[in-house]
């Protein structure tokens, strides 16, 4: 039957519909030259073969007459099956329904840029008043993980380190279909993405982003994926939106590469203070060294540090060169080392980490 080919792949309601429309087809002795391969109805054969094709699809019907325009979220809010009936016909518009676990600078960012995409999300953070603007903006707002994730194929994860990662899970688990697939995106170490809990059934993707939070809003992060084939096919119709998807290797391998890049920022905003100290410490200009510098090496980092739409937390920031230097252990990394300690000497620890080299 249909609906046990559908049952796995598609959500109760859009079964229940296909269902009803074969059943009602088979009622009215519909001819057999308006039946498709599946005994289904033409209208809705497309939309079997798709999720065939894309198990990770959830489709959201519409209907109407023979002309009229695509009905989008149809009975979204209670999710009863539409009306079928032979007269009628359907079109079908892939959506899936995404949560967002942690909506701080970054979090944010990525849920107006799914929401300014038309992705179905609904966000959560431990402190209410963060998001605020979202729902301001249009954007579902829950109470609670577990009230975020009901119903949702990809959970988004973006939180401060390791532990409220581990927490918001803990959270919203029991409350997790099954299949779905959690996206964890918060800048961790690597044995610590291998070594979250999950529920059985659960899908996991390794995925922090390289860019900050304009490039969140411009749908220009680089995705930095750690995750088997399988799961990151589930989640790249959400990830795709938010910029270029790199896929990195197993899970963890995401985050491996993550500590590099932030190292290196980090570093080389710590080296920018220190070469801009010497040129006013031998009578070069501020702006004489920046133009020269510009030219070399140093260029891109200085346009990060002038950036006025980027931010990065120092505090963060510093969280991410300790998670690097405890993965290196006793090996020598002098200049990491110092980095950190001009990170943790900075007295604005909520300031964008471009404050560092002290351009101003």
């Amino acid at each position: 039957m249909v609906a046990n080919r559908l049952a796995y792949r598609c959500d109760n309601w859009f079964t229940a519909a296909v269902s009803h429309a074969v059943s009602h087809a088979a009622h009215e002795g519909a001819p057999a030259d308006q039946l498709g391969s599946h005994g289904a109805i033409r209208p809705f054969e497309p939309a079997i073969a798709a999720a065939q094709r894309k198990p990770h699809l959830r489709p959201q019907v519409g209907e109407f007459g023979a002309v009229g325009p695509v009905e989008r979220g149809v009975r979204e809010s209670d999710r009863e099956p539409p009306r079928a009936s032979p007269d009628s016909a359907y079109r079908y518009v892939w959506r899936m329904k995404t949560a967002l676990l942690g909506t701080g600078g970054m979090g944010a960012a990525i849920a107006a840029r799914l929401a300014a995409t038309d992705e179905d999300v609904t966000v959560w953070n431990r402190s209410a008043d963060r998001a605020a603007p979202l729902s301001a903006a249009g954007v579902a707002v829950a109470s609670s993980p577990e009230e975020a994730v009901r119903d949702a194929e990809i959970v988004l994860v973006m939180v401060s380190d390791a532990t409220a990662v581990q927490a918001v899970l803990d959270r919203a688990g029991p409350a997790l279909r099954d299949g779905a697939c959690v996206v964890q995106m918060s800048t961790i170490a690597p044995e610590q993405v291998s070594g979250l809990t999950l529920p059985p059934g659960i899908r996991l993707v390794d995925a922090p982003v390289g860019g900050s939070v304009d490039a969140a809003r411009e749908g220009r992060l680089t995705v930095l994926a750690g995750a088997d084939a399988e799961a990151l096919a589930l989640a790249t119709p959400v990830l795709e939106k938010l910029g270029t998807i790199r896929h990195c290797g197993p899970v963890g391998a995401g985050s491996a590469l993550k500590l590099v890049l932030n190292s290196s920022l980090v570093t080389a905003l710590a080296s920018l203070a220190d070469v801009l100290a010497v040129a006013d410490s031998v009578g070069v200009s501020r702006e004489t060294a920046l133009d020269a510098l510009s030219a070399g090496p140093l260029g891109a980092i200085i346009k990060r540090a002038r950036s006025t739409t980027a931010h990065f937390p120092i505090s963060l920031a510093l969280k991410d060169i300790r998670l690097a230097l405890a993965e290196l252990g006793d090996r020598p990394a002098p200049v990491a080392r110092a980095a950190a300690e001009t990170f943790a000497g900075a007295k604005d620890q909520g300031a964008d980490v471009g404050a560092v080299a002290g351009l101003d």
